[in-house]
């Protein structure tokens, strides 16, 4: 007992380094079983009927190979054998039937109403997220790791413990079973696992490292390969003779990954000859204690068949154990991102309450006090020291080069973002005082990364309403001109955009696009804030002034904002903002400024020019 007591303590010794680490798996495992918990007690109790039927299955097929042998080397009594058999083979079949049912309860039932609940969580969280999250780099990386494990993460991540749970059953009932044979077999077979684990992790960090080269040498290779498969390269490849660089950059990165291959097989060759040799020392010295126990304590040869068996099955649930602990960890992490994003506390304070109907305001003025912002964790203000009133029914033209600022003032009014200093009033109220709901209902408009969805035509003008409103629906289409498109169409405003959804559907030019979204703004009859942010950078300059008047035409009695760095829109406008370098450098109407302001004249002309040429 001593002895046995002292090899205890040599491996508990060698084991120490690794203590921490064997803490932190198993807190993982029972912060994912605390976490299954609370999404479905009834998932963790068939996960663990499911785990308990799988540790036992393998038991009633040993000792029926145990009796048919002792049957066959002792003088067993025929029908005493058949109704062990019989017996043992019923309790197989149900464990088997057993497992089955709920393997189909918790992936078919359980698994599938988990992991589509939290996809409906994860996108409901994602459409409250503040405007301002998205330009930070930390969030939108834990972002995607949380999509990561809605996408499979999660599915993994309850395989994975659904498995380590059978396998730590099935190494206790072994553990169980060999000592009773000897308990120096089950120290020698842990001793073994031990070595084999610590080669492992040698062998997995090394090839990291390598898979690490190959991840960036493959996105080199991608890109390039891509390139060659553009059709909208062709010109440039065959006009500036890229094509001979481009494939020698594609035979570097081949001969790249080649290296790598060749080195990461090295490397599996050199650890598993030592994995070998491990396994070969501690095997034999294992079966060697099983067979000396079995002929010393007058055993049937069945039991040694058993022993065996049994040792090869703890041997194999250990290293399993190891390897899915090991998998852990990236699971671990992309659930940790999924709750740190669903209980990230940046989120829009009205999602609680998002049944409640949308109640909109009819906006009369807007006011910029001392207005100045900058992006987070950055030091350059975007906008500086901005003070400008808006009232109802003024169309307001917001000019600039690119970069200047104008965007960036609308997505202060829309409330995308909070100033930094300064105040936004609306009605003179702090635009902080409202639901960021009732802002949103009460505007419209055409923004300069707009979208649209490839459902049907009417479904993107009505924004998915389940009731359309068919007179606004036609009169829309009408004052977009639309009309002409629709009779051209099959299926009229049934007409899918895009093929992704129906092989008919139709191929819209960047045009079309403008004038579907022009219509989308209309449909949305109650708002009294019209925004259009470089809304015509698809059309010719003539076209672009054209579609501008119909805008104004449709935009009485609204305050209507006309963003663009062409100046085609001074004309139709009240006011027109002038801004450069986050400030507003000019503000009036269109004669005023070209009478006022040099830079903006300078502009203006160089524009009117290159429209004239382009007329003629």
């Amino acid at each position: 007992m001593n002895y046995i007591t002292f090899k205890l303590i040599i491996l508990v010794t060698q084991m120490n380094n690794s203590k921490n680490s064997i803490r932190i798996k198993v807190k993982y495992i029972y912060e994912v079983l605390t976490f299954l918990w609370q999404k479905s007690h009834l998932l963790v109790i068939f996960m663990v009927i499911e785990s308990f039927l799988i540790a036992v299955t393998p038991f009633p097929t040993l000792m029926l190979t145990k009796y048919t042998i002792d049957m066959i080397s002792q003088e067993y009594i025929f029908q005493d054998y058949i109704k062990i058999v019989s017996i043992l083979l019923i309790i197989s079949f149900v464990i088997s039937l057993l497992k089955g049912l709920f393997n189909q309860l918790i992936s078919r039932v359980k698994v599938y109403e988990i992991t589509s609940n939290l996809a409906n969580d994860f996108f409901i969280k994602s459409m409250y997220v503040q405007y301002s999250l998205l330009n930070d780099n930390e969030f939108q990386e834990e972002r995607e790791y949380a999509k990561s494990f809605i996408q499979g993460g999660c599915n993994r991540l309850i395989w994975n413990i659904n498995n380590l749970i059978s396998l730590i059953l099935t190494m206790i009932f072994s553990i169980y079973f060999l000592i009773s044979v000897d308990i120096l077999c089950v120290i020698l077979l842990l001793g073994m696992v031990f070595f084999q684990n610590r080669l492992q992790k040698k062998q997995f960090d090394v090839n990291r490292k390598i898979y690490r080269n190959m991840v960036e040498n493959d996105r080199k290779y991608s890109y390039y390969n891509d390139a060659f498969c553009n059709n909208n390269l062709f010109g440039d490849f065959w006009i500036f003779n890229i094509k001979k660089i481009v494939s020698l950059k594609i035979n570097k990165y081949l001969l790249s990954k080649h290296d790598l291959t060749n080195k990461q097989n090295k490397n599996n060759i050199k650890y598993s000859l030592r994995n070998n040799f491990i396994n070969f020392i501690f095997m034999f010295l294992i079966y060697s204690i099983i067979f000396f126990s079995i002929i010393y304590n007058n055993k049937e040869i069945g039991y040694f068949v058993v022993a065996i068996n049994i040792i090869n099955l703890l041997k194999s649930s250990l290293l399993k154990i190891s390897t899915t602990l090991n998998s852990f960890n990236d699971d671990i992490i992309y659930m940790k991102s999924f709750l740190n994003y669903m209980n990230t506390k940046k989120l829009l304070e009205c999602e609680e309450n998002d049944k409640n109907s949308q109640k909109t305001i009819i906006i009369d003025n807007i006011e910029f006090k001392n207005v100045s912002f900058k992006y987070p964790n950055t030091d350059v203000y975007i906008l500086k020291n901005i003070n400008i009133k808006i009232n109802n029914n003024q169309k307001i033209g917001i000019i600039g080069l690119n970069g200047s600022g104008k965007t960036t003032f609308l997505k202060l009014l829309i409330g995308f973002y909070d100033v930094t200093s300064g105040e936004i009033l609306i009605n003179n109220i702090n635009i902080k005082d409202y639901d960021k709901r009732t802002i949103w209902a009460s505007m419209s408009g055409i923004f300069q990364d707009y979208k649209l969805f490839f459902f049907k035509i009417y479904e993107n003008i009505t924004s998915l309403k389940e009731q359309k409103d068919n007179d606004l629906f036609l009169n829309s289409i009408k004052e977009a001109d639309l009309s002409s498109l629709l009779l051209k169409l099959p299926n009229k405003e049934n007409t899918y955009i895009g093929k992704i959804y129906d092989k008919n559907g139709v191929e819209l030019s960047g045009g079309e696009s403008q004038k579907i979204s022009f219509a989308r703004s209309l449909y949305k009859k109650n708002a009294s804030v019209l925004i259009f942010d470089e809304p015509t950078s698809a059309l010719d300059p003539i076209s672009e002034f054209n579609l501008y008047k119909k805008y104004c035409e449709c935009c009485n009695e609204k305050i209507t904002f006309f963003v663009s760095h062409r100046l085609s829109v001074c004309n139709i406008c009240d006011t027109i903002l002038y801004f450069k370098d986050g400030e507003i450098v000019g503000c009036g109407p269109h004669q005023k400024l070209l009478n006022e302001n040099i830079d903006y004249k300078e502009m203006y002309e160089l524009q009117r020019e290159s429209y004239c040429r382009e007329k003629k």
